[in-house]
């Protein structure tokens, strides 16, 4: 009896709710991580996972120092959208146009897998 007096007491101090409600948590978004752990500290997981981490950081540097990319020259959400988009585009040019100059064309980083049939 005392608990449920104590309990009445502090939820009144929280909420102006007369209702006693109650939460919970859910299951599935903890056992959708478990799996997405899994699979990303799997032997299969970690080459792309330690790839994935410098790319992000390896194409911002390439912007700021061999494009020479310091801040926006347009005002307004329209403008940056559009620079940030010729930005990128220049970007993503390149990257094949630098493969095919150093005859880097059709190698990859990890050992692809085979088809399924």
């Amino acid at each position: 009896m005392i608990n449920t007096f104590r309990k009445h007491l502090l939820r009144e101090g929280c909420t102006a709710s007369k209702k006693n409600r109650e939460t919970g948590v859910s299951k599935k978004p903890v056992a959708c991580r478990e799996a997405s752990r899994a699979n990303i500290t799997g032997e299969e997981g970690i080459p792309p996972r330690v790839n994935r981490s410098i790319q992000a950081e390896g194409a911002f540097g390439v912007e700021k120092e061999d494009y020479h990319f310091r801040r926006f020259m347009t005002r307004g959400k329209a403008g940056v959208r559009g620079e940030l988009f010729l930005l990128c585009f220049g970007y993503n040019v390149n990257k094949p146009h630098h493969k095919i100059q150093q005859g880097r064309c059709g190698t990859s980083l990890h050992r692809l897998k085979e088809k399924a049939s």
